[in-house]
């Protein structure tokens, strides 16, 4: 984790805008590789397998908050 942390809060960061939200992201990140480690191919990159976790909890988190946004703003 230490390896990654810092990386991965500048580019969670960088999608999300918003420091509160980014260090959840990574935190998502982090639960889901470690619950997906029996998926890992040794063939590929690790740095690009973990980079499409985080990417991904990014942009969940984006439409999540997008969505609440939706539902708590009068249009």
């Amino acid at each position: 984790v230490s390896l990654w942390q810092r990386r991965a809060l500048r580019l969670a960061l960088h999608y999300l805008g918003n420091a509160a939200d980014a260090d959840d992201a990574v935190q998502d990140a982090f639960v889901k590789l470690y619950g997906h480690m029996t998926s890992y191919r040794a063939d590929s990159p690790f740095d690009a397998w973990f980079t499409r976790i985080l990417v991904n909890a990014c942009l969940d988190r984006a439409k999540a908050r997008s969505r609440a946004r939706r539902w708590l703003l009068p249009p």
